[in-house]
């Protein structure tokens, strides 16, 4: 696991890396990346295929996707 550039872990780095410590864990503070890289966060690509798949239904309204479930 490693974190990214967000502001909200850098508001609590001393925390982090105290915790990080004490659970003898490899977390890691990546001063270069930049905040919420799509490369450290699965769940950018998992959304990106949510949206294909709906795209690929064609429905222009929630209501018209529904009637597809």
């Amino acid at each position: 696991m490693q974190q990214d550039k967000d502001p909200t872990h850098w508001v609590a780095k001393e925390m982090i890396i105290g915790w990080c410590i004490g659970k003898v864990s490899s977390v890691q503070m990546i001063p270069s990346w930049p905040p919420s890289s799509p490369k450290l966060s699965p769940i950018h690509n998992f959304w990106g295929w949510v949206k294909a798949k709906v795209d690929e239904t064609g429905c222009k309204t929630f209501d018209e996707f529904q009637l597809t479930a």
